[in-house]
């Protein structure tokens, strides 16, 4: 019993290391840990994500840190990254998010199943490859990422339709059935 206990601790000590290199979800959509964007790049495009979201219901987010973390395959971050934040709706699955590490010249982008059909493996790498590897050759690497987003927005509009808000700005609401119930509560002892 003993063995099964100290494995048990084992894993949850090596789980818990793994999740704590993996960086905080974003609160704005965009991660600018590389420092890629100007100021006023880094808000514009957050907040033209967040109205891509409540249009579309799609979460899209940016990262960018300056090289892939030592002890991680490109891979494995990104994936574990992108699952640990939960990104898009849980019902939809209706995620991406783009990664790009200048140190390291690796870039990818992580699709949550439900925009597999709009943006397939085969469509992000062309993005990546036509749309912003020649903005990054040619030294604009915030021009590679804005062009990126938006060829990825493109792609992914029309898959879901929107609600008007941001899961962040859902998730703040007091939902309807709360209300509800208490209203049927106080009609209860009413009646007693």
């Amino acid at each position: 019993m003993r063995i099964c206990l100290t494995g048990l601790l084992l894993l949850a000590a090596s789980a818990a290391v793994v999740s704590s290199a993996l960086p905080a979800k974003p609160s704005d959509h965009v991660l600018d840990a590389a420092h890629v964007l100007a100021p006023a790049q880094r808000e514009d495009l957050a907040r033209k994500l967040a109205q891509y979201e409540r249009e579309t219901s799609n979460q899209l987010l940016v990262v960018t840190m300056p090289r892939v973390p030592e002890d991680h395959v490109l891979e494995d971050f990104t994936q574990r990254t992108a699952e640990s934040w939960g990104v898009g709706r849980k019902d939809r699955d209706n995620g991406i998010v783009l990664f790009v590490f200048p140190e390291s010249r690796e870039t990818r982008i992580e699709v949550g199943y439900g925009l597999e059909g709009a943006v397939p493996d085969a469509l992000a790498n062309g993005i990546i490859q036509a749309e912003m590897i020649p903005r990054f050759r040619a030294g604009d690497m915030a021009g590679g990422v804005l062009q990126g987003m938006d060829a990825l927005m493109a792609a992914a509009r029309g898959e879901y339709q929107g609600e008007g808000r941001t899961l962040e700005e859902r998730s703040t609401e007091t939902p309807l059935f709360v209300p509800i119930f208490w209203f049927l509560v106080l009609l209860s002892l009413i009646h007693i």
